[in-house]
């Protein structure tokens, strides 16, 4: 019984302390890959001995297992990393080019705007041109239209001029020839 308290420590040591056994960079070099062996104590049997070696390697092949199940992963996570990278890389680049036929579609609409700008700058500018056109020929034509009628008021007026004096005149004889009078009172010129 006194052989198998040692075992059963050591069992349980191993068991609930697996970091007080496990020694080394876990590169797997040195013995049992990672695994030092813990000197056993002296006066054990060869079957404890046979347990005690059979669990050591038990172990062994379990680190084994284990750092190759983590290398796997750790090889796959890396595939998945890299596959992510690349999507995500080609997603960046689809939306770079969409940005960038963004920026063209806005340049050509820029480029349509100035084009409607420049179009409505040449109507304005036709229009202000046939209003300006046709204000010169209304004065033009109004001068021009106005002249004759001018130059005929004025002759009127001096005929008028002439007939109020001819008319004075007519008066200041009639104050002194009955006749005139009477002719210029049937006509109500005096």
């Amino acid at each position: 019984m006194n052989a198998a308290k040692p075992l059963i420590a050591m069992l349980i040591a191993v068991i609930f302390f697996p970091s007080a056994v496990i020694a080394g960079d876990g590169s797997g070099g040195g013995e049992a890959a990672g695994f030092q062996k813990i000197p056993l104590p002296s006066g054990l049997s060869k079957d404890t001995q046979f347990i005690i070696y059979y669990i050591d390697k038990r172990f062994e092949l379990m680190h084994r297992e284990i750092d190759k199940r983590f290398e796997m992963m750790h090889r796959e996570m890396d595939k998945r990393f890299e596959l992510i990278t690349r999507t995500m890389d080609k997603r960046f680049e689809q939306v770079d080019k969409r940005f960038e036929q963004v920026d063209k579609r806005f340049d050509e609409v820029n480029k349509k705007f100035e084009m409607i700008i420049n179009l409505m700058m040449a109507i304005v500018g036709a229009f202000a041109a046939i209003v300006a056109v046709t204000i010169g020929f209304a004065i033009w034509d109004r001068r021009t239209m106005t002249r004759p009628f001018e130059d005929k008021v004025r002759k009127i007026q001096q005929d008028t001029d002439k007939l109020n004096r001819l008319m004075d005149a007519l008066r200041k004889l009639a104050r002194h020839d009955p006749k005139l009078a009477e002719v210029l009172r049937s006509f109500s010129l005096l």
